[in-house]
């Protein structure tokens, strides 16, 4: 879960803020030491796995809308799948852009499928957050 929050950026006063946003989760680092030390050992684990540890900014705001969006309560389980979503959309976009350059683009300015694969992104984005602990882990359900 760690790998998660890999190279995830917060400044002080932003962590103070999104602190006081998920004041009732205990799960939320307590300090922002603790939140330095979360992203650290995400970013050795994810490297360990062989994943990438892209850098990724955490905008207070753009989470506080995200979770108001998806209809999912501002915590740390909302942050991890927030983080998880905007992952995955960059990684799309960046596949995307990859394959765009002979391909004719809409009309609209979105990439073919844009809406649909925002709309998944954010099923994704609700179901992460009332996964049971696991259910993202190698082997979850599985037969043993």
């Amino acid at each position: 879960m760690e790998r998660d929050f890999a190279s995830a950026h917060l400044s002080q006063d932003d962590f103070t803020r999104l602190a006081a946003l998920c004041a009732d989760d205990p799960k939320f680092p307590t300090s922002y030491k603790q939140w330095l030390a979360l992203v650290r050992d995400g970013t050795r684990q994810a490297l360990a796995e062989g994943r990438s540890a892209t850098d990724i900014a955490v905008d207070v705001n753009d989470f506080a809308a995200w979770c108001e969006r998806v209809d999912v309560h501002l915590c740390f389980d909302a942050l991890r799948a927030y983080l998880i979503v905007r992952r995955k959309a960059g990684a799309d976009a960046a596949g995307a852009k990859a394959g765009a350059a002979a391909a004719v683009k809409p009309s609209s300015g979105q990439e073919p499928g844009g809406h649909k694969r925002t709309q998944a992104l954010e099923e994704l984005g609700r179901w992460l957050v009332g996964a049971p602990l696991g259910a993202l882990q190698p082997g979850f359900g599985a037969a043993g």
